[in-house]
Order: structure tokens, then sequence, then C-alpha cells
């Protein structure tokens, strides 16, 4: 999928989680869900303080990701 729509309590981090969890078929580390959670505000233009604002219903873009080998 390319994108999805945030529904309440959603943040950068709980899609990042979902994210990695199905691409990957398992329960990501920490630091996996930053990084992925900064990458994927970054790709929708968000920096800073907009970075932890996300509004319901708000359409998200997620990056491209490669499974890793």
């Amino acid at each position: 999928k390319s994108e999805v729509t945030a529904r309440p309590g959603e943040t950068y981090s709980s899609i990042a989680s979902s994210l990695i969890a199905e691409r990957e078929g398992r329960r990501p580390s920490k630091t996996e869900v930053h990084v992925m959670a900064t990458a994927i505000a970054e790709y929708n233009g968000k920096t800073g303080d907009q970075a932890n604002s996300l509004k319901v219903d708000e359409v998200v873009k997620l990056p491209p990701m490669r499974k890793a080998v």
C-alpha cells in the first residue's frame, strides 16, 4: 500500500510499527519504529513539531521500503 488514512489515536510511530510488522512479518524494534516514523513524517513534508501532529482522516503517504536481505 502506498498510503493510509489516520484513525483516532494514531501517530506516525504507530503507523510505522504496523507498516514494518506487515512488511517484515515481525515485531519491529523501537529504533526501527523511530527511524521509520521519522522517514514517514519527512516523506509527508513534516519536520520538527509538525512531525508530532497527525489529524484524524489525514492521508499519510508511505515511502517505498526495501525488504532487508
